[in-house]
Formats: C-alpha cells, sequence, structure tokens
C-alpha cells in the first residue's frame, strides 16, 4: 500500500503544480500551448466562414444581374402587377447594396478612365518612332505674341533631318504648343486633322499675323525727338530699319536718316556721299562734337521759323555792318576740311542746289 500511495501522491502533487502554473500565467496575461492552438483553430473556422459569406455575395449579385439583364421588361410588368395588387412595405438587403456599390464603383472608375484623342488619325500613335528619332528641345508657342509661320517653320527646323516625315510632324507638332495655344489644340474635334497641311493651315489661320510691319512711310515719319542725341537717333532709326521688309537699299534708308535729322545737324551730313550707316555714324559723331544746337530746334519749330520769314519785319534795322559781324560770330566752326568744303560746295552747285551770285 505504501509502494502505490508514492506515486499517487507524487501525480497529485504534479497535478498540483501544473494547475498553479496555469492560473500563474493566467493571472501574468500569458497563454498556455492549449489556449493557443484553441484560438487558431478557431480563426480558421472564421476564416471559412468568411470565405463561404463572400461566396454567397459574389452569386447572388452575378444571379442578380443576370436577372436584370435578361428579363427587364418581365420584372417591371410583375412588380407593377405587384404592387397594383398588394402594396406592401419594400425591403432593402444585403445583396442589394452590394450591388449598388458594384455599380457606383465602376462608374466612378469609367468617370476617371482616360483615353488618349488625337485629332489627327488614331492609327498614327500604333506607329513606331522613326529610327534614331529623340524628341528635340522645340520652341514654345504661346499665343499671345509672335507669328505662327515662323513658328511653324521652327519646328520643321527642329526636327532635323526627320522634317520630311509628315505623320511625324502631326504627333509632334503638340510638343510645341504651351498656354493658350496648347488649350486651342485640345479642343479640336477628333478626327479633324486629316494631313499635316490640314493643321499648319488652321493653326496659321487661328494665330494670324498680329505684328506691325515697318514700312518705308513708316521710316519716312520717324524724325529725331526733341532733345534726342543724334547718335541715338542713327541707332534707333536703324534699328527700325531692319523690321522694314520692303526693297529698299541701305543708301536710300540712309538718306531717308538724314532728312530725318534737325536741321543743326543736317545741313552738314547732305550731299557727302554718305551711303552706309557705320559712315552716318561716324559723321553724326564728329559733327555732334563741332555744332552745338541752336535751342534743339524741332521740326515745329523750323515751321515756325518759316512763317516768320514770311512776316514783314516793320522794325527799324540797325547797323548793316553791326548785324553782319554779329551774325558771322554765331556761325558754328565746319566739321570737316576746307578741302572737302570745296568738294562738296561744286558739288551743290553742279547739282543745281546752290545758285552763285553773279556781279
Amino acid at each position: 500500500m505504501a509502494s502505490h500511495d508514492g506515486p499517487d501522491h507524487g501525480d497529485s502533487e504534479s497535478r498540483q503544480n501544473a494547475s498553479s502554473r496555469e492560473q500563474e500565467c493566467a493571472s501574468e496575461g500569458a497563454f498556455t500551448l492549449t489556449e493557443l492552438i484553441t484560438a487558431i483553430q478557431a480563426m480558421r473556422e472564421t476564416q471559412r466562414e468568411m470565405m463561404d459569406t463572400i461566396k454567397e455575395l459574389k452569386g447572388s449579385i452575378s444571379k442578380l444581374t443576370e436577372e436584370n439583364n435578361g428579363h427587364p421588361q418581365e420584372e417591371s410588368a410583375a412588380a407593377a402587377g405587384k404592387g397594383s395588387e398588394q402594396k406592401g412595405p419594400s425591403f432593402v438587403t444585403q445583396e442589394d447594396v452590394v450591388a449598388m456599390l458594384e455599380r457606383e464603383l465602376n462608374q466612378s472608375q469609367e468617370d476617371w478612365k482616360y483615353i488618349p484623342q488625337t485629332p489627327y488619325p488614331s492609327s498614327l500613335l500604333q506607329q513606331p518612332y522613326p529610327k534614331g528619332y529623340e524628341a528635340p528641345s522645340f520652341v514654345l508657342f504661346y499665343g499671345r505674341k509672335g507669328s505662327s509661320k515662323e513658328h511653324v517653320n521652327h519646328f520643321i527646323d527642329a526636327l532635323g533631318p526627320h522634317a520630311g516625315d509628315y505623320n511625324l510632324r502631326l504627333r509632334e507638332f503638340s510638343k510645341s504648343l504651351t498656354d493658350r495655344a496648347y488649350m486651342w489644340y485640345t479642343t479640336l474635334a477628333l478626327g479633324s486633322i486629316r494631313s499635316w497641311e490640314d493643321l499648319a493651315s488652321r493653326f496659321c489661320k487661328k494665330y494670324f499675323q498680329h505684328e506691325e510691319r515697318v514700312t518705308t512711310t513708316q521710316l519716312n515719319n520717324t524724325r529725331q525727338k526733341h532733345g534726342e542725341d543724334p547718335v541715338d537717333f542713327v541707332r534707333r532709326f536703324r534699328d527700325l530699319a531692319l523690321d522694314c521688309y520692303d526693297e529698299k537699299e541701305e543708301e536710300a534708308l540712309v538718306e531717308i536718316c538724314i532728312s530725318n535729322i534737325v536741321a543743326d545737324y543736317r545741313v552738314y551730313l547732305e550731299n557727302i556721299g554718305i551711303n552706309q550707316f557705320s559712315r552716318l555714324l561716324e559723321a553724326v559723331r564728329k559733327t555732334s562734337m563741332s555744332v552745338k544746337p541752336t535751342g534743339q530746334r524741332t521740326w515745329r519749330n523750323e515751321r515756325k521759323e518759316v512763317h516768320q520769314t514770311l512776316a514783314i519785319d516793320d522794325k527799324p534795322s540797325g547797323d548793316y555792318n553791326s548785324r553782319k559781324r554779329k551774325d558771322r560770330e554765331t556761325y558754328p566752326p565746319l566739321p570737316c576740311k576746307d578741302e572737302e568744303f570745296h568738294a562738296i560746295l561744286d558739288t551743290m552747285i553742279a547739282d543745281g542746289a546752290i545758285k552763285p551770285l553773279r556781279p
């Protein structure tokens, strides 16, 4: 008996120790191995139930879609008959809610789906780019200023060896537009452009030439301003003449420039054979250093002086010699040598501009 009681007593003690350890673990917030296994099995069962529920929902959604697509008229008639026979409360099931969510999701995806639409034939998008082609840095056209024809020429030049590929021109032209011009391009209807000539023509008609062209008439009306340095005026006139597209040679433009300088300087620049702007600038510099304008006479003042010379002076004239001596003192020095002055004088006499006094 003593021998049997010994092992039983030891087993009871081990069970008590195990139960005490489990109580200590439970009090400390830890889980035993048995509890972990039970929890894992419960999670598996829950996962299976969730999968079965999802399958049922999908099946009900597909059945509802097939019924709606297959018998829409029958369902509407049946619903109308039932509504007329019996007007009971309508309920929204879980399947209806899922179907509504699916429809909303599909509609939102369709709204945000982007399909590229081009005004030229969409088949060009399927064609590969030419071998070795790399998109260059195009000059951008904003649509607010600038010439559309010049922009088209810049665009073609930028394509380099691929400039003869008209299909490539159609695909790449939009990359050279920005701001208002690119907005116009996006408004072109699908398939409205059939060729490169069609696109270039519509672009030039939209952004027509609106910059003012300099003409010969405008150059004739460009005169030296009051207080403007003659050198600055010649430079301004030269820059303006470069934008003149009338067929005028440089010599003719120089003559117009000289005729528009104030009379204080013009008398020393005329009839000396200046036919280039570089020589005119040099002569104007020398003249401005030696000639002091009498009160910066303008074109308006010159007209007044002409009218004043036609009026009759009733005041008594003073001593002739004193007036003559005073006029000699106010004469400015000549900006050229005596030999050059005599040559100019002979030329003016030969041309009939000056008639010598006969004794």
